[in-house]
């Protein structure tokens, strides 16, 4: 009977050892974690983590820049992920310092920098077969973006364009060159006709003097796309019909939709169709 007893005791020792409760604060981080089949693990989240829908049954500890020590502990996690971009550093020292353990997964703004963001949070999840089935779909789509710049990209290549992050009220702040939306414009071969380095708005007169050939505009939140649009009927880009909406999470979390993201951006902006308007992040 005591031998019985013992192994209960053993294996209910594992399974509790086994049981991880994991907080994801990043959206691209979340993503991640969905794509590797690994949401049960899942008992909390932060304010970017907004893809897939049911992320929003998830409690949210706050905004992955503005977290507290508190909110994150008390859902009690095991496991946290956060990128180098979650903050204040104080808050990260404190949570390293508990018994918590702290995942800082580096993030670079590249589709190789995505994927090594995969491979860093499927080897902090213990989930090597998946990570490598999903790396091959990652690289699938990757390959198919690139193989698309090269033939119907080439009618935008090199053309000045604005990248704007939209508000409500429909405010629109135009990226900088120190900006991860630069990385956005390298990569579908566009230049940046902003000379500023981070987010701003812009004048009417500013707008006339970078003359935009392409319009991006990464939707946060509800915002009126037509009277946006038409905001811009004095550039070469509305004449053109190069003015796009993407959901903001979709194109500038840098998580792993990123390679289709930017195949659907240089489609519509080579289609030739009227303004597009895309579904927002959660489609």
């Amino acid at each position: 009977m005591r031998k019985v007893f013992l192994f209960l005791a053993v294996l209910l020792s594992s399974f509790s050892f086994a049981v991880e409760r994991l907080v994801s604060i990043d959206g691209s981080l979340t993503e991640v974690v969905y794509a590797l089949d690994a949401q049960s693990l899942l008992v909390a989240r932060d304010d970017t983590s907004v893809h897939p829908k049911a992320v929003f049954r998830l409690p949210s500890v706050g905004y992955m820049r503005a977290l507290s020590t508190e909110g994150v502990l008390s859902v009690k996690p095991t496991k946290v992920l956060v990128t180098d971009a979650a903050g204040p550093p104080n808050v990260i020292k404190q949570l390293q310092a508990s018994n918590v353990d702290i995942v800082t997964v580096k993030s670079e703004p590249t589709l190789a920098g995505v994927r090594n963001k995969i491979e860093q949070v499927g080897k902090a999840l213990d989930k090597p077969e998946e990570t490598k089935t999903f790396l091959q779909e990652y690289d699938a789509t990757t390959q198919s973006f690139l193989a698309k710049r090269e033939t119907i990209g080439q009618a935008i290549k090199g053309k000045r364009a604005l990248l704007f992050l939209g508000m409500q009220a429909n405010a629109l702040n135009a990226a900088g060159t120190k900006t991860k939306a630069q990385s956005i414009l390298d990569m579908l071969g566009l230049v940046n006709a902003a000379n500023h380095a981070a987010y701003m708005p812009l004048s009417t007169e500013a707008m006339i003097s970078l003359n935009p050939e392409v319009i991006i505009i990464a939707t946060h939140g509800p915002i009126d796309k037509a009277q946006i649009a038409k905001q811009f009927s004095f550039t070469p880009a509305f004449k053109h019909n190069r003015i796009i909406f993407k959901g903001s999470a979709e194109l500038l979390s840098f998580g792993p939709r990123l390679p289709s993201s930017l195949t659907d951006v240089l489609e519509q902006l080579t289609s030739g169709d009227s303004p597009k308007e895309t579904t927002l992040a959660n489609k």
